[in-house]
């Protein structure tokens, strides 16, 4: 079940992520640029998902935006997970929040690339490592798929 989303930014052209890409040096999956081309972040309604330990749910609050504002921007959210506190490890790169300072990344590794992680800081490591991260879908399609009914796609 796709979810209802609330609170989006203005829309975006393939130029614009491309902007993104050539500013930040990366290259977003083809799966999270349609995304950002339709939605362009905000809040999705309803955002469960299952985390898949003993029934577990999480929810997503915010997706991140492409936007000038400092609120929930992906270009910001990034500089300040990846550059600044150097917090979340390898390839993963933040695309949402689930509001309570947890994250929903997108890895970006070859062997992985694609797949949708729940980054937990409460499980936190120094230096990072994934034994605070866990796979929630195979890719990013599966995890908005997913949203609502709180199933697991992988």
């Amino acid at each position: 079940m796709l979810p209802k989303m609330y609170d989006v930014q203005p829309a975006l052209s393939p130029s614009d992520i491309d902007g993104l890409e050539k500013r930040m040096k990366i290259r977003l999956p083809k799966e999270y640029r349609a995304w950002l081309l339709k939605y362009n972040g905000g809040q999705p309604v309803p955002g469960n998902f299952s985390l898949g330990l003993g029934g577990n749910s999480e929810g997503v609050a915010w997706f991140f935006a492409i936007h000038e504002g400092e609120f929930n921007n992906f270009e910001l959210e990034y500089k300040f997970w990846k550059i600044m506190t150097k917090r979340v490890p390898g390839d993963l790169v933040p695309v949402a929040t689930d509001g309570s300072g947890n994250l929903i990344c997108l890895s970006f590794g070859s062997a992985d690339e694609g797949k949708v992680y729940f980054w937990d800081h409460e499980r936190e490591t120094d230096p990072p490592s994934y034994a605070n991260c866990q796979v929630v879908a195979e890719s990013f399609n599966d995890f908005v798929n997913m949203l609502g009914d709180g199933s697991r796609s992988s």
